[in-house]
Parts: structure tokens; sequence; C-alpha cells
């Protein structure tokens, strides 16, 4: 009896307690486990595809893949692989997913593998990227090619271009990523704001060294609510600025910050809807820099309408956004006061956007790609940073047009001038010579010789044409800087060619043409020489080309051109001397090049200009054995005897004077 008692109390106790009881289990949540699945693909078997783990563990899957295959692509960013590719592990699972695989041919994959620090591998197709998240800050990556190495919210290493098997050792450590020998490198700080829209705050770029300065990142890779980027400074203030684009020293190791521009705000403008978002209609501040929004209450501003902006108000800056679609004709009309317009390569500005306004400096910045990179006109950029390098050097400095490109071997002219150094600035003589010229002028000092050797068929090789057209900006795509270094009241019809370099460029873009800066014209050599093969016999089919009358000269003051722009050199300390460039004898009426060329020396002493014209027409005449594809253009042999009597034509000048 006593017993039954006792469990009739023991069951009365737990009746009185099971609503409690039943609360504490109610509030204690079980723990949440994800569903990963692997989808089924062909020429591989998973043999458990779908695995449960709990948040922040790692969804492994064990792989078997048929004979002459071998793991292909995941639809997951971050992933590693193991046993030779046949384990597939999702690390720090947070939700549940869903994935899709492919197998490749295995002779089409490449191994790349991480070890030391982090341990990784990972297949992927020859001359794609290999990207690896990492756990840890890594201070060194034994990397040869290029990569990039991403800290934030999220840390990961991209090898670009995998060409072959590759092991990268890494080597664990807070602070500056140590660039090894033979590559050079950026460090980036976005400065507010964050790379590639995942909270990456600093990236590092490093790459195999080819030229001396590396190109900057685009503004597609950085963005900042409320700012449009200005471009890359050393300082965080914006102060010693890079564009977009731009190149940056880096030699070792370079630190660059976002430089970034507020918005004006938006109710100084007037909008209208447009197909993709907004039009700008109208502005009514009187801010010194105008900084056009790129979204105003959640829309994008995609354009710049007919009269936005006029001589009612008085911007001394107009700043327009990357992603902005167009310019409208006139949208910018007899607005007197602009001295300075930023804007981005993916805009498609009308050549008639600016009425009476032509601004003094353009401000360039990358979105797209480059590609002109690897053409001739290119050229102009890379030579730039031949020059650089050689700065604090005594020069000697071959300037023309193509012909000075194909016709010119420095490193002989260097060997017959002991102490000089010997550089081929010389691209595209139907474009604008004089804003070449500009750009070189800030390397040269005193001492340095800067021979010219003009195409004397052309008009802005003999420096009376200053205007532009869209071959100004294709030379200086490697390197946007250079478009902000000119002073444009010098030229002329710089917003049309501009509109045509755009229009241009976003085709090729669209087309697929595109290429990395790193990838400049292989055949171009340390001097600046062309280093391709090249044979004569060249025959032109007896189709004339004729030499400017020199009332040209006349009409357009060509004294005037001479004095100023060999005087501008002079004041630098270098001496300058004129000659001819090489040419196809075969159908040219000599006579009319001597007259022309006379007439030449006569309008460069009626300016004054320092400048000693020391060949004749002769010296530059070419039997057309040794002319390569074109006119203008020499066999490896003709550029050979063409320097020869450049040089013995330059000592004897060089002599007379002393």
């Amino acid at each position: 009896m006593k017993r039954v008692f006792a469990n009739f109390i023991a069951v009365a106790l737990f009746v009185l307690l099971l609503p409690a009881l039943s609360a504490c289990v109610d509030e204690r949540e079980p723990e949440r486990l994800y569903r990963v699945v692997l989808g089924e693909a062909e020429h591989v078997t998973c043999a458990e595809p779908v695995v449960e783990v709990h948040a922040g563990e790692s969804a492994s899957f064990s792989l078997t893949f048929e004979e002459g295959y071998a793991f292909g692509t995941v639809d997951c960013d971050d992933y590693l692989l193991g046993e030779e590719g046949t384990l597939l592990t999702i690390p720090d699972v947070r939700f549940s997913r869903y994935l899709e695989m492919t197998a490749a041919r295995e002779e089409a994959r490449l191994r790349v593998s991480l070890s030391g620090a982090c341990e990784a591998v990972q297949l992927c197709a020859a001359g794609a990227n290999a990207t690896f998240p990492l756990d840890v800050a890594v201070s060194e990556v034994g990397y040869a090619g290029k990569y990039e190495l991403r800290e934030g919210e999220v840390r990961e290493l991209i090898l670009y271009d995998i060409t072959e098997d590759t092991e990268v050792e890494l080597r664990a450590g807070e602070g500056p990523l140590t660039v090894r020998e033979g590559m050079q490198g950026i460090s980036y700080d976005a400065n507010g704001g964050e790379f590639y829209g995942n909270g990456v705050r600093k990236t590092t770029i490093v790459a195999p060294k080819k030229y001396t300065r590396m190109n900057t990142l685009g503004a597609s890779a950085v963005a900042r609510e409320g700012y449009t980027l200005a471009g890359w400074s050393t300082q965080e203030d914006g102060s010693d600025p890079v564009c977009a684009g731009g190149r940056a020293a880096a030699e070792h190791l370079a630190i660059l910050y976002a430089s970034w521009k507020a918005w004006t705000p938006a109710a100084r403008f007037t909008f209208a809807e447009a197909e993709g978002g907004l039009a700008v209609t109208g502005y009514y501040g009187q801010d010194a820099e105008v900084v056009v929004p790129a979204s105003v209450g959640g829309m994008s501003v995609t354009g710049i309408a007919t009269g936005a902006f006029s001589s009612l108000t008085s911007p001394e800056s107009v700043v327009l956004p990357a992603g902005l679609s167009y310019v409208e004709d006139g949208a910018f009309s007899n607005l007197y006061s602009l001295r300075t317009l930023s804007l981005f390569d993916d805009l498609n500005l009308s050549q008639y956007a600016f009425s009476e306004c032509t601004p003094a400096r353009i401000i360039l910045g990358a979105v797209l790609p480059p590609v002109y990179g690897t053409t001739e006109n290119g050229q102009f950029a890379n030579k730039l940073e031949l020059l650089y390098e050689a700065r604090a050097e005594k020069k000697l400095l071959f300037f023309g047009g193509c012909s000075v490109w194909y016709g010119v071997d420095s490193a002989l002219a260097e060997e017959a001038f002991a102490g000089y150094h010997a550089l081929n600035m010389g691209v595209i003589g139907g474009t604008c010579a004089t804003f070449q010229m500009e750009l070189i002028r800030p390397y040269l000092q005193e001492g340095d010789l800067f021979v010219h050797l003009p195409e004397l068929i052309s008009p802005y090789q003999l420096l009376y044409d200053p205007s532009f057209d869209q071959r100004v900006f294709m030379t200086l795509e490697a390197n946007y800087d250079l478009v902000s270094r000119l002073d444009l009241t010098r030229y002329t019809f710089v917003l049309k060619a501009l509109s045509d370099f755009l229009a241009a460029k976003q085709q090729l873009v669209a087309e697929g043409e595109a290429y990395g800066y790193e990838e400049g014209l292989p055949e171009m050599d340390e001097r600046g020489d062309l280093r391709r093969a090249r044979a004569g016999g060249y025959d032109n089919e007896g189709k004339p080309y004729v030499f400017p009358d020199p009332s040209a000269l006349t009409n357009y003051h060509a004294e005037q051109s001479f004095a100023a722009q060999y005087g501008m050199i002079a004041d630098m300390g270098a001496s300058v001397y004129v000659g001819v460039s090489p040419f196809n004898d075969d159908g040219v009426f000599l006579p009319a090049g001597e007259e022309l060329l006379r007439a030449v020396e006569r309008f460069i002493a009626m300016g004054n200009a320092p400048a000693h014209v020391f060949m004749s027409l002769e010296d530059g005449a070419m039997d057309r054995r040794y002319i390569y594809d074109t006119n203008w253009h020499l066999s490896n042999e003709g550029a050979r005897i063409y320097t020869e009597r450049v040089i013995a034509r330059l000592k004897e000048a060089l002599a007379a004077e002393k």
C-alpha cells in the first residue's frame, strides 16, 4: 500500500510539473541543419549527393569520374578540392543550397594548389583564373604571374591566367605584402568605399614587371554611396592624384587610396524620367564644382539632356559619374566658366554636347578595359614609360611618325653617340604631333638631343595643324593620366575626337575586343624600336604621293608653330635638330620635296626657332628594295642604312656647333 501511495505521489508530482517541463522544452530551439544538394552531372557520380551540416561547418562530397574526365565547375564562389580533385568541399555553410556541377575532359584541366599558410587544390582551364578563399592574413605569395589579394569581410586570393600546373606557397603574416624581385604591385585602400560590392576594403594587385608603373583599377572595381570616384591618390586626402586607368609608380609596392567627390545635392537639379532611369534636365545652383549624382531616390541617372547646363550657371568643374549612358547635343551650352571636365570611358558623348565651352582640361577615367594596347598607335603611352625610366639620363630622342617607328635603329645610334641613352619616340605621323611633344617635354633636361624627323607630307608633323582626331586618344588609352596633363586650349576638335574615340572603344568592347594593360605590343624593344622582321621590296604600284605646297606653311603661320614648339623644348635645356623621315623615292617628285624642306628651314629662321635643319631631302630618300609595306616603313636593312645617314649628318651638325 505504501508503494502504491508513493507511486501515486510521483505521478501526481510529474503531472503538476509537466507544464513547466514542457515550457522548458519549448523554449529550447533545436540546432538548425542546412542541406546542401549536389545536382547530377554527366561523366561524374557522387555517392552521397545530399549532405546536412550545422551553420559554419563544411559540406564534403566524394566524387567518382569516368575515365578521361575530371572536375570542371561548380556554381559556388568558395570551394576546395582535395584527394586529386575527387573530394569537393563547400566551406562555412550558412544556408541550404542546390549546386550544379560539371565534369571536363581531364587533359583540358590544370591543377592549382596552395601550400604553407593555406592548403587547397583547384582544377581550372588553361588561361583561366583560380580563386581561393583564405582564412589567414598572407604576407607573401609564391606565384610568378599576376595575382590579387583581397581583404575585408571577404579574404581571397585570385591567381590570374593559369597556363600550367602550379603550386603556390603562401606565408602567413599581417602587414605589407612582400613583392618579389621582378614583380611590382599596388595596394589599394577603398578609403570609405568598398571593392566589388562584397565588403572588401583593401586589395593588392601584383604582376610581373613590364613597365615601371602599373595601371590603376577602373571605376567598376570600387564604389561608395553618395560619391563618385575621382581617381586614386598616394595620400588619403586626395592630393597627388592618379586617374582610374592611369599609371602609378610601383617599382616595389605602391599604396593608393580611393579619392572621392561627394555628389552635389539632388535638389539643385531637375530630372525627367528617361530610358533606364532619370535624365538631368536642369541645374540651378552656383557651385564652383558640380558633381552629377549617379542615382536619385533609388533610380539611376542615365543621361544629361539638351540645355541642362547653360551660361545661367558658372561651374568651373563638372564631374560626370561612371554608368552615365549619354550626354545629348547642347547639354552644356555657352558655359564659358568651365575649366575641367571629368568623365568615364563608358559614356556615349555627343560631339555637340559642349557648345562654345571646350574645357581646358579633361580628366578621363577607366571603366572599360583597353582595346588599343596591342596596336602600333597605342604604343605612345608605353614609349613614354621608357622615357620616364630614362628621365635622369642624358638622352638622344628620335621623334616623328611611323617612319621613325619603323626606320630608326636606336641601338646603333646609342653606340655611335657615347654617353647618350637613345630612344625611339615615333608612333604615328597621321595625327597631331604637338600633343605628343607636350607630353615628352617634361622629361627633357640640359644636354639632351631632340631629333625631329618629320614626315614632310604630314601637316601634323610640320607642326601647323593642332587638330585632334580619335587617334589622339587611342595613343593615350594605355595611360589616361596623360590626357589630364594636356592643355586643351592649344588644340581644336578635342571633344569631337573624344566622342569618336569613346564610341569606337565601346563598340570594340561590345564585340569582345578587350585586352589587359600589360598586353602591350611585344615587338617594341627597350629603346622603343620595332623588332619585327621586315623584308624590303614594297611596290607602290606607281601611286603618287605629293608634298604639301609651301604656301600651307604661310597660311597657317608655321613660323609661330616652329618657334613655340621648338622653343619650349629648348627651354628644357635640350638641343633641337630637324631632319627628314625616310620615304620611298619611287614616284615622288623630289624637287617639290626639296622646295618644301627649304621652306621649313626658312620658316624656322623667320620665327627664330631654336632648331637646326641638319639633313637634306636625299638623306631620307630610300630605294624601294628597302621599303617594307608602305611608302614610309623601312625594312630592317633599310632602317640600318637610314640610321647610319642620320648619325653621319648629326655628327657633322654637332661638330659644326662647337
